[in-house]
């Protein structure tokens, strides 16, 4: 679990962390097309096994989400994590910040990652305080997040899942996409953003 020292540090200096800085004229078609070339690069990548480009773009539809560029739905800063599981639920989870004001969407299909997914059957909305996007910004930075790298190309299988989070800050982009991680700390940030939700997942869920 992460530690509990890092959820109760000053609120005050969490909230002065600015975006990462990024290079001036970047625009809205910029960042969209990244986050695109992102998504199909990696999937590309992977030295054998399926192209999950197409298989992660049917998802997001699926959840009827959009790229996670500079939209109003995104916010200025965004997060953004699928949890697909072959034998359970798609899982999508997005953490956005208006301007000041905080909130969290929750969604889930009714079928199974690894087989057809489905409709989108839940899809609910929470107002998160300063405090707790202070304790997000938190668990990133513990993570070690943007500094991750997109894709690990040594380690994919079957019967697992695919742990994907984005964050966008402005115009800075970053994805890591992790086949059934072990006891990381990036495994451990995605289990306490799902926290945030008030939905639980028994242990035998969690792969």
């Amino acid at each position: 679990m992460i530690r509990r020292s890092l959820l109760t540090l000053s609120v005050a200096i969490l909230l002065s962390i600015s975006c990462v800085a990024v290079a001036q004229g970047v625009t809205k078609e910029m960042i969209d097309e990244m986050s695109h070339d992102c998504w199909s690069r990696g999937s590309q990548s992977l030295p054998s096994g399926p192209d999950l480009t197409e298989y992660y773009n049917t998802c997001l539809q699926a959840f009827e989400e959009q790229p996670l560029g500079l939209t109003a739905e995104c916010g200025r800063e965004c997060y953004r994590f699928l949890w697909l599981r072959t034998f359970n639920r798609p899982v999508l989870l997005r953490l956005s910040n208006y301007d000041g004001s905080y909130c969290l969407s929750y969604k889930e299909l009714e079928g199974q990652s690894g087989y057809q997914i489905g409709a989108l059957v839940v899809n609910k909305e929470i107002q998160l305080d300063a405090k707790q996007w202070a304790e997000i910004k938190a668990i990133l930075t513990y993570a070690d997040f943007y500094t991750l790298e997109p894709y690990d190309l040594l380690w994919f299988g079957f019967d697992g899942a695919y742990w994907v989070l984005e964050g966008r800050c402005d115009t800075h982009y970053h994805l890591v996409d992790r086949w059934s991680p072990g006891p990381t700390a990036y495994r451990e940030a995605c289990i306490q953003l799902l926290r945030y939700s008030g939905v639980t997942f028994g242990q035998r869920e969690i792969y």
